[in-house]
Parts: structure tokens; C-alpha cells; sequence
């Protein structure tokens, strides 16, 4: 089990109990934090944000797991260019890496599945 610090002496007395009966206890702040984990953002929505024809290149074969280089070399561009695409659509997209700009090409049809 797992106890904060400041857990008042009804939650011990009962994780006490618990334990005691081999039966996990975490306290309601760590269950309510472990299940909040999995709340999945709202996805952006697509017709707040308009995206370049370059960008909708790029974001989809970032999530064909192109790399740079080759994305340069599909759509005749330098490395440089493609990886300020990546970052824009990161900011502007609002996420933190390839993973979040490849699920937003699928939310988003961009991609199939």
C-alpha cells in the first residue's frame, strides 16, 4: 500500500486493516492521481488549426516514421527545411514530439490506420 504524509488517522486506521488482511490500500489522493493518468487529452481540433499543404506533407510521412532525410529527399527539400516544419507543427500543434504529431495525423485524417 501507499499512505501520503498527511493522511488523516481514519485512512491509516483502515489501510492498517487492510494490509493487515492482505489487501492493497493506496490513499483516495494516489488513486484519484493513478487514474487521472489515463484521461486522454481532447484532441485539437482540426478546423481551429490550418496547416500548410508542406505541413500536411510532412506531418504525414513523420508518421509513416520517414526520418528527416528522407522526407527531404521525397519532397525535394533540405533537412533544415523539414526539421522547422517539425518544429512549427509542434508548436503550433501543441505537442511534444513525433508521437503527439503522428496522433494528431491520425485523429485528424491525415493518415490511415
Amino acid at each position: 500500500g501507499y499512505l501520503l504524509k498527511h493522511t488523516d488517522r481514519a485512512e491509516l486506521i483502515t489501510a492498517i486493516e487492510d494490509s493487515m488482511e492482505g489487501l492493497r490500500f493506496f490513499s483516495s489522493e494516489v488513486t484519484d492521481t493513478f487514474l487521472k493518468s489515463f484521461d486522454k487529452p481532447e484532441p485539437v481540433a482540426a478546423e481551429k488549426i490550418v496547416l500548410s499543404r508542406r505541413e500536411r506533407d510532412v506531418i504525414r510521412l513523420l508518421a509513416k516514421e520517414y526520418t528527416s532525410q528522407e522526407i527531404a529527399d521525397e519532397l525535394n527539400l533540405s533537412s533544415h527545411t523539414v526539421e522547422t516544419h517539425r518544429k512549427n507543427l509542434l508548436q503550433k500543434l501543441q505537442v511534444k514530439n513525433v508521437v503527439g504529431l503522428a496522433l494528431y495525423a491520425l485523429q485528424n485524417g491525415l493518415i490511415e490506420e
